[in-house]
C-alpha cells in the first residue's frame, strides 16, 4: 500500500472514529436526561399516590367517627343503655374501618409497585439503546479506514497517481515503437 493510501485511510479513520464517540456520546446523554426524567414522573406519581392514600385513609377515619357518633347518639336517644347491641355495632364499625384501611394499604402497595415496574421497564429500555463510546469509535475508525484504503486505491490505480500500470512507466502510459508516441492506458490506441 502506497504512503498516500495509508494517509488518507488513517485521516478518514480518525475523523470517522471522532464522529462515532461524539455521536455515541450525545446519544448516551440524551438517555440520561431520558432516564432522570422517567424517574422524576415516577417519583410524582407515587406522591400523587401516597397523598390520594392519606386523603382516603382520612376520609374512612371521618366515615368510622360518624357512625360511632351516630350509633351513640340512637343508642342514648332510645333510652337504651350501652348494651351489648351498642357494643356489638360499634365493634363490626370497627372492624368496617379496619378492612377499608388494610384495603387501602393493599391497594397504595399494588399501585406502588405498578409505578416501579414500569420504572423499571422504561430504564432498561432506556439503557439498551446507549452506547459504548471506546466500541462506537473503534467502529467508526475501521469504517473510516476502509473508505480510506478504497480512495487512496481508486487513486493509485487511476492513471498519473503513482501506480505501475505500463510496463515501463508510472502512469500507466506504455511507449510505442511508432515514432515516439504513447499508447494510452487500458486502450492500447496510439497517441501522437
Amino acid at each position: 500500500m502506497d504512503p498516500a493510501t495509508v494517509s488518507i485511510a488513517i485521516g478518514l479513520a480518525v475523523a470517522a472514529a471522532g464522529a462515532q464517540a461524539a455521536q455515541a456520546r450525545m446519544r448516551n446523554q440524551a438517555i440520561e436526561k431520558s432516564m432522570a426524567s422517567a424517574q422524576e414522573a415516577a417519583a410524582a406519581q407515587a406522591s400523587q399516590l401516597a397523598d390520594q392514600t392519606a386523603l382516603e385513609r382520612q376520609k374512612g377515619i371521618n366515615r368510622a367517627e360518624q357512625v360511632e357518633g351516630r350509633l351513640r347518639v340512637a343508642a342514648t336517644t332510645s333510652g337504651a343503655a350501652f348494651d351489648g347491641s351498642f357494643a356489638a355495632l360499634s365493634t363490626q364499625n370497627l372492624r368496617d374501618a379496619q378492612l377499608d384501611d388494610l384495603i387501602l394499604q393493599r391497594n397504595f402497595a399494588n399501585n406502588m409497585a405498578r409505578v416501579l415496574s414500569g420504572l423499571d421497564a422504561q430504564q432498561a429500555g432506556l439503557e439498551g439503546q446507549g452506547s459504548n463510546l471506546l466500541l462506537s469509535a473503534f467502529s467508526g475508525g475501521l469504517q473510516g479506514a476502509q473508505a480510506g484504503i478504497a480512495i487512496g486505491g481508486a487513486f493509485s490505480s487511476s492513471p498519473g497517481a503513482g501506480g505501475a500500470r505500463g510496463p515501463n512507466r508510472a502512469d500507466g502510459f506504455v511507449p510505442t515503437s511508432r515514432g515516439g508516441g504513447f499508447a494510452g492506458p487500458q486502450t492500447g490506441i496510439a497517441i501522437a
